[in-house]
């Protein structure tokens, strides 16, 4: 590898990969990462569910935002799968309370976005909205939400951390605190696997905060990452193998990894057949490893380490996470499953009529409930969740399967902590996709 080459793919600060993200804008728009949006425009689908009323005999109308995905193609289908199957148990919350959802496919970029919701606004008519949205792709709804005094609840797996600017009296945000999950195992790794870490990405998984959140975690435990490794740019045909040549000639003591859905099982894969297996620990992203992905990936996950906010499997809740979701899909739980349980679980929670009194904005900034992963409560100030454990994972063989079993519970960094308000101020790519892994 020429020292050119060397210069264009293996270290990339902040600044420079914005500079490049900027290059390569239309590319990314262009790529053929999702459905043809005119599929995506097919009849809405609608259905009643248990749930609780705003007020004391007025319905709920709730539409909901959902995307469409290659890597994962039942991303939407998920998420809303298991916002009914929290909604199915409102016998049990609030009998005879009925809530209308009114589910819209959006496609890619937020011009669909946009359009699907004032579709649910004006046509729908509905009062409540919800949506696997980023925080960057939320902010181009703030004018509508303001101008119909409809709130919205933003859901993601929390890649990235909300800015001041995208923050809105209208706007709430769920998460699964992926980029505290990245923290957490950063500040983990530095203590326990060695003081020298190697960052590995692509470039359409990378620009999320959850990268940089892992460098944080990483310098405070009293590490260095001493080279990011940004793989798949436009035009670059390399593939894994300039990867891991230059993991091998850097000999780190850890080696971090970021990708998702093929590009996932293409780097285990890779590192599994290099000279560093066995000899250098393997960390990465939790998408990394994903459950849709060990039968892909094979003997080559085994040993990798992940972290992320999953459910307390020994809970009365997580329990009933996974008893109400098999009600409603074949396939076993996965995350944007969990993230739609918890969605409609907070929504319920806001619309209780115990708070009747209140408006449902007030009553958004209050709510705190007991989920599948445990206590989650809404920051007032920052109109986000926080709470749920982060638990350390290892691929292992149980049962003759493969599965991310948990080995320990990690510390969750405050969000108020200074750096993670130096996060919240930074700047990033601020990628169309309206969610993580596309």
């Amino acid at each position: 590898m020429s020292d050119i080459d060397k210069d264009r793919r293996l270290i990339y600060t902040r600044r420079g990969f914005l500079k490049t993200a900027v290059l390569a804008a239309g590319a990314l728009v262009a790529a053929p990462l999702l459905s043809d949006p005119k599929e995506a425009g097919a009849a809405a689908l609608a259905e009643k569910v248990g749930a609780k009323s705003p007020h004391s005999g007025t319905a709920t109308r709730l539409g909901v935002l959902l995307p469409e995905s290659h890597l994962y193609p039942e991303l939407g289908s998920n998420f809303l799968a298991g916002m009914r199957a929290y909604l199915g148990l409102g016998s049990d919350n609030a009998p005879g309370r009925q809530v209308t959802v009114i589910a819209e496919k959006t496609g890619f970029g937020p011009q669909r976005i946009v359009q699907k919701a004032e579709k649910l606004l004006r046509e729908d008519g509905a009062n409540l909205l919800v949506g696997l949205l980023t925080p960057s792709v939320a902010t181009t709804l703030h004018g509508m939400l303001e101008a119909n005094k409809t709130y919205l609840i933003a859901a993601s797996v929390g890649e990235n951390l909300p800015r001041r600017s995208e923050q809105h009296p209208f706007t709430f945000y769920h998460t699964l605190a992926t980029w505290q999950s990245n923290y957490a195992l950063g500040e983990w790794a530095a203590g326990k696997l060695g003081r020298r870490a190697f960052v590995a990405t692509s470039f359409y998984d990378s620009g999320y905060d959850s990268l940089y959140a892992f460098r944080l975690g990483f310098e405070r435990g009293g590490g260095t990452v001493t080279q990011t490794y940004v793989s798949g740019l436009p035009g670059d045909t390399s593939g894994m193998n300039a990867v891991v040549e230059a993991m091998v000639q850097a000999q780190p003591d850890m080696v971090y990894g970021a990708f998702c859905g093929e590009r996932a099982s293409d780097f285990v894969k890779a590192y599994a057949h290099s000279s560093l297996s066995g000899r250098i620990p393997l960390v990465g992203s939790a998408f990394l490893v994903d459950e849709s992905l060990l039968s892909v990936q094979g003997a080559a996950a085994l040993g990798v380490t992940t972290a992320f906010s999953s459910p307390a499997l020994e809970s009365h809740e997580s329990q009933a996470f996974i008893a109400a979701y098999r009600k409603e899909s074949t396939q076993a739980p996965d995350a944007f499953a969990l993230l739609g349980y918890e969605t409609a679980q907070l929504v319920a929670e806001a619309l209780n009529p115990v708070g009747k009194n209140a408006l449902l904005g007030e009553r958004l900034k209050r709510v705190n409930f007991t989920g599948p992963r445990g206590p989650i409560a809404i920051d007032p100030t920052t109109h986000s969740t926080a709470g749920g454990p982060i638990y350390l994972r290892e691929v292992q063989r149980q049962g003759g399967a493969l599965r991310n079993v948990t080995v320990a519970e990690l510390n969750a960094v405050a969000v108020k902590d200074a750096q993670v308000e130096a996060l919240r101020d930074s700047p990033k790519t601020g990628w169309l996709n309206a969610y993580l892994s596309v």
